[in-house]
This record gives C-alpha cells, sequence and structure tokens, in this order.
C-alpha cells in the first residue's frame, strides 16, 4: 500500500502529468483493453501467441501461460526485467516484436506495469 502511495505522490509533484495506478485493474483497463485487444493483435478471436488481452479475465488467465516461442515467462511477478510484457515494452525481445505494434506507450503506462510487476503483480 505504501507504494502506491508513494507513486501517486511522485505523479503529483512531478507536474501533474498524466498517471496510472500500478495495479491489474487500472492497468487492464487502460492499457491492455484499449491498445493491444483489437483485431489482429491480442484481441478475443485469434490472440497472437496465444495472449488474449481482451478483458481482465482474459489477461490474468493468459499471462501466467508459457509464451510461444520465447524462452521468457510473461510474467515474473517481482522481477520486470525477467517479464516478457515489460522487456517487449521497451525493445525486440527474442523473436518477439517491440510492443504495442506500430506505437509505444506513454512512459506513465510503462512505469506503471513496471512498478505493478515489481510489486509482485497480484490482481
Amino acid at each position: 500500500m505504501i507504494r502506491r502511495v508513494e507513486f501517486l505522490l511522485i505523479g503529483l509533484l512531478a507536474g501533474c502529468g498524466p498517471s496510472l495506478e500500478p495495479t491489474f485493474d487500472a492497468i487492464s483497463a487502460e492499457v491492455f483493453v484499449p491498445s493491444c485487444s483489437f483485431g489482429v493483435c491480442h484481441g478475443p478471436d485469434a490472440p497472437q501467441n496465444d495472449l488474449n488481452l481482451s478483458s481482465a479475465e482474459d489477461a490474468w488467465a493468459t499471462l501466467s501461460e508459457a509464451p510461444v516461442d520465447s524462452p521468457m515467462e510473461r510474467l515474473v511477478p517481482g522481477d520486470p526485467d525477467s517479464s516478457l510484457l515489460y522487456t517487449t515494452l521497451l525493445a525486440d525481445v527474442d523473436d518477439v516484436e517491440r510492443m504495442p505494434k506500430g506505437g509505444m506507450l506513454e512512459d506513465y503506462q510503462i512505469e506503471a506495469i513496471r512498478q505493478w510487476i515489481e510489486d509482485g503483480a497480484e490482481r
């Protein structure tokens, strides 16, 4: 709980820019669903690499599964740098392209995902 308060305070003190609470539900609603779960990407019909991010329930279920064609785990609670979910937001990893395709998330969105994973990646 203290980390979340610190995160929110840092966001407020850093110029009142956009922020995102580092929780699974906030990240799912504000990042996964609008930025990742459409059409041919990670939507419900034919999700790339079997990673369905179209809803919080689907995202939670598939983030724990082993990824296709990658030696990294999708999500390693407590270790963002070992989590494919986080590292592919920053650069290509193994045979997986930088995500999301065609653009980048905002720094505050990437930081919220990093912080959520570091805090234990709980639901």
